[in-house]
């Protein structure tokens, strides 16, 4: 058995033209970025090195048609290398170009994972404080042929180096630090609670970053988000960490249940995550009370929201008023509105609870207790 998984080399410098000196960046690399991000770190890219803007195929979070445009034009320019510098889209997108080998997304999704090969060396370094991708070998794409976002796990997908240079998220907007930071801390919750692969490695992992970034959010609700950038290099920490936990142990239902809404609706992915977080630990507390779960996921659960009492700062308090109190948290660090906010329908609802028991049984077969086709919808209901 699998204990702990840990591959990418992690390195820190104190400025993209430290980075590029020491790796010596030049011709036969390619930059894959984005536009908000580029003009931090222009200024000291090599000249000769190729440079990509994922904006030019395309806005929001990638998709198969935007990669697979991209990758024409990457192969066009040559390359031995990829260096992302950006956000989870530039990240999965720098991943699968690494693998991809000019084939189109579906036959990448549809291959064997196992026999995936890494061809490019890959470095990753990421510009805001959430995703954790840069340690994980994990790439998701909106598949709109598919008409669902899917997440594809192969070890083809790891990163070689992960870079963190804490001054390139100096202009990071407070939507970006809100929705990212919540998708780590989801990460670490749900990996902490993954009924089939979590490990005591994984959930020390898990614990760190939920210990981290709880504080961090108590701390940002009293003093205003205008005063999140002193945490930032902290939170991006707590993201790595929190990152390595779900390369061993996948994230799971809120995941999942986010991957149809913010298909349709284009949607952050923590976000997206967040809409679902709240319903989902209230459906494994309410599994606990009545004995749905084995002894061992009670002393997990227990030991869980130990960690989130403590970094709520209410140890010895009822689970359920944990949970409470956090879910206020964090909806003053990412307001968290109803489906019908964005636009759905109670049709979608039950569309989206389909296509999620469809296209997510990967995520799903990892929740902490078990979801049926009818308890998915209901969930969808739930926050409609």
């Amino acid at each position: 058995m699998r204990e702990l998984f840990l591959f990418p080399e992690v390195q820190s410098y104190g400025s993209f033209a430290e980075f590029a000196g020491d790796h010596q960046i030049g011709k036969h690399d390619l930059i894959v970025t984005s536009e908000p991000i580029l003009p931090n770190f222009k200024k000291d890219i090599p000249q000769g090195t190729n440079t990509i803007c994922v904006e030019k195929y395309g806005k929001g979070e990638p998709t198969d048609v935007m990669f697979e445009e991209l990758q024409a034009d990457a192969a066009a320019a040559g390359f031995d290398r990829v260096i992302s510098v950006g956000g989870g889209s530039c990240i999965d997108i720098s991943k699968m170009l690494c693998v991809a080998d000019g084939r189109n997304l579906d036959e990448v999704f549809e291959a064997d994972p196992s026999e995936l090969k890494h061809n490019k060396t890959l470095i990753v370094i990421p510009t805001t404080c959430g995703t954790g991708s840069e340690v994980t070998v994990t790439a998701v794409f909106d598949r709109t042929r598919k008409g669902t976002k899917m997440g594809l796990t192969s070890y083809a997908l790891h990163t070689d180096f992960a870079v963190m240079i804490p001054s390139l998220l100096s202009t990071l907007p407070a939507s970006v630090f809100a929705t990212s930071s919540i998708d780590a801390l989801i990460h670490a919750v749900e990996s902490y609670t993954d009924a089939a692969q979590a490990t005591n490695g994984s959930r020390m992992f898990a614990e760190k970053a939920i210990s981290m970034i709880l504080p961090i959010y108590r701390h940002i609700k009293d003093e205003g988000m205008d005063n999140r950038s002193k945490y930032i290099y902290e939170m991006q920490l707590a993201s790595l960490y929190a990152g390595v936990a779900i390369a061993n142990a996948l994230p799971s239902a809120s995941h999942a249940m986010g991957y149809p809404f913010a298909g349709k609706f284009h949607r952050p992915h923590g976000e997206a995550c967040y809409v679902f977080l709240d319903v989902t630990l209230k459906k494994y507390l309410a599994d606990v009370r009545v004995d749905k779960v084995d002894n061992q996921q009670k002393k997990d659960w227990s030991n869980m929201m130990q960690i989130i009492a403590s970094g709520m700062g209410m140890e010895g308090a009822d689970d359920e008023a944990v949970l409470n109190s956090m879910d206020e948290l964090l909806g003053f660090i990412c307001p968290r509105k109803r489906l019908s906010e964005y636009g759905a329908s109670p049709e979608d609802c039950i569309a989206f609870g389909k296509s999620c028991w469809e296209q997510q049984q990967r995520l799903l077969s990892c929740a902490f207790s078990p979801y049926t086709e009818e308890e998915l919808i209901e969930a969808f209901k739930s926050v409609y």
